[in-house]
Parts: C-alpha cells; structure tokens; sequence
C-alpha cells in the first residue's frame, strides 16, 4: 500500500503512513503476523470503525479502489490473496478450435473481446501468444518451444527432451520467465525502459497496479543476485521447476507442474518509518505448486488411441502387401497374354514352305 501510494500519489503519502499503523495496529514493523488461511483466503482483518479523519480517509480509498477487499461489515474488511477470487468466474477467453489450421487449436486471440492487450510498452509483448493453458495443439514437435497465456503473464516452455510416462512416449518441457534485461524481444515487459527486472523474475506492476513480482520458486533459474538478498531458500530442480509432459501426436499433458513465487518490489521509503532503511530488493512473499498427472482411466484411453493407430498401421501394410502381389500377379498375367499373343501372331504371319521349295544339294 505504501509502495503505491509513493508511485501514484505522493501527495497523500505521509497521511496514509499516519493511518496505517491505526488501522492494522503495527507501529514498528512492516510485516504483519496472521496465520496462512487468514492470509491466503480467508482474510486478514481490517479496522476502519477508527474516529480519525486519516485513518477514514484511507479506509475509503480502500473501499473505492480496492478490488481485492472483501467487505464483512459496515467498516470492516478482509484482505487475502485468493479468498477474492476463489470460486469467481473468470473473464471470457476467445480460443481458435484449429479448424483451418490444426496448428492454432487452444490458441488464445481475444481477452475481454479485445484483440490485443493494452498493458505492456510495445506491440509484441501485447500480443496473445500460446494457448489458454487447459488444451494444446496435437503433432507437436521436437525443438518447438510451446506457449501458454494466462491474464497476468505468459509462460513459454522450451522443449527439453523425449520421457516415457506409464508407458506412453512424451516430451519434455520446461518454462520459466526469459531475461527482460537482456532479451531485446522481452524489454517491452520492464516497468520503465531504466527498471528492467534481472533474468527469472516477471514484473506484474503494470497487471496488478501494485508493486508485485513473479518467478519460480526460491528464485529457481534466477539471477543469484535476488536469491543472494534471501536467507532460508535453497532452489531445486525437482521441486521448483515448471514443467510439462505431453504426448506429441495428440498433444495430450500427461504431466504438469505449475510452480509461481509471487514477490513484492521493495524500495526505501523514507516517509514512513518501518521502511525508511530498506534497501531495493525483490521480497518473497509465497508460493503456489499447481500439478496434475494422468491416471490409469485416461491413461488407459490413450493407449487405446495408439492401438487403434497400430491396427491401422497393420492393415496399410497388408494392404500394401496384398495390393503388391495383386499388382505383380496381374503384370504376370498380362505379360504372360501378351508373349502368347506376339507368338501367335508371328506364327500367322510366316509363310507356308513346300518339299519342292526345298533344294538338295547334289551327291558325287
């Protein structure tokens, strides 16, 4: 709150930094202490039954401008993180079936009925890349990266190699979020062309209107700069990777972990007490671990789609055999017609020969 009000309204700033510590009881410290459910869904609660005049001012910004408040009274609010938006429809996603192209199955090409996207500082970044994430096009290639669009940002999941799974053939892929600060493609992401995020972090100010960052968890495939700010995370591949398995002919995910670290942006903000000796750092807040594999039902039915290819296969083989040796028979015979023809034919054409036509030669 106090991030964004220093970027949006600096005016109001030192009478927000008066009221917060009225209205959420701390004086001291930044963080504030409530159990995970509280934090995640059901909400943390906030007090704007207070008599002074700052206090009720920020408590009705809160009420105008602040969509992720669930209001429990009068005066009185919950803040979560999901508790707004679990169990909430989301907005309308126009996806292409592949009827011309079969290529462009899942492929996302409006969002709120918009063609592009209106966030972002260039006209690539605003552009709807990859599917919606739920289905995938089928015939997917080796080497070809895939793309998967959600609202807030787009992951792109490089191919890393073939895997089995419950023995069905599949590919590898693993996504993460570029390096906007090298990528010219990704410079369009940055905040600021003077503010561009290091390697592995994706900067949501622009989508969210607060100061939030997104990589993967404990700053896996990261800039060490961020995870050297942090004690207490250790990266793992196993554990903190975002990766897909999908079976390429009929691109079918077999396995799936989407795994996100949300992070706030901090900076010093020498107004306001609790954060007057910060310094600039990306914070970790939490992180989600999003996952599915395929069970035995589904998997079962997709072997059966390969066993029918596999009837398929035999029967275009016999076929070709079968047809072959019909070919070959049917030249046989057809050589065999027309060598007994071109006999019969010079036979009627040579002429009759008789003893007296035939000269002896004389004996001495």
């Amino acid at each position: 709150m106090v991030l964004s009000a220093e970027r949006d309204m600096a005016v109001m700033l030192p009478a927000i930094t008066r009221a917060i510590p009225m209205i959420f009881g701390t004086q001291d410290s930044m963080f504030l202490t409530a159990t995970a459910k509280d934090i995640l869904f059901d909400g943390v609660l906030i007090n704007c039954t207070l008599k002074d005049f700052t206090a009720k001012a920020l408590c009705m910004l809160m009420k105008t401008q602040g969509k992720d408040f669930q209001k429990v009274g009068k005066n009185a609010f919950k803040f979560s993180f999901f508790g707004v938006k679990n169990g909430t429809l989301q907005e309308r996603l126009r996806l292409k079936r592949g009827i011309q192209n079969v290529a462009d199955v899942g492929r996302v090409v409006a969002y709120k009925e918009q063609p592009r996207m209106s966030v972002w500082s260039g006209p690539k970044c605003n552009e709807f890349s990859g599917t919606d994430g739920s289905i995938f096009p089928p015939f997917l290639q080796d080497g070809v990266s895939v793309r998967a669009y959600a609202p807030d940002l787009s992951l792109n999941a490089r191919y890393v190699g073939p895997t089995v799974y419950k023995g069905i053939k599949g590919n590898i892929y693993s996504a993460d979020f570029g390096d906007m600060s090298n990528n010219p493609d990704l410079k369009c992401f940055c905040t600021t062309p003077k503010s561009c995020l290091k390697r592995g972090v994706h900067d949501l100010t622009r989508c969210t209107g607060a100061p939030l960052a997104v990589s993967l968890p404990h700053f896996f495939r990261a800039h060490e700069d961020y995870l050297n700010e942090v004690t207490g995370l250790y990266p793992e591949q196993a554990r903190h990777e975002t990766t897909l398995h999908f079976e390429p002919l009929t691109g079918t995910p077999m396995l799936g972990y989407k795994r996100l670290q949300f992070n706030i942006i901090l900076r010093k903000v020498s107004k306001f007490t609790p954060m007057k000796n910060l310094h600039a750092m990306i914070f970790p807040i939490l992180w989600v671990d999003e996952g599915l594999e395929l069970d035995d039902k589904y998997v079962s039915q997709l072997k059966s789609i390969f066993v029918i290819i596999s009837i398929i296969n035999i029967f275009k083989w016999i076929t070709i055999v079968v047809g072959g040796i019909l070919v070959a028979t049917g030249l046989f015979i057809l050589i065999q017609k027309l060598t007994i023809s071109a006999i019969l034919a010079l036979g009627r054409k040579s002429p009759e020969v008789s003893p007296r036509d035939i000269e002896t030669p004389l004996r001495y």
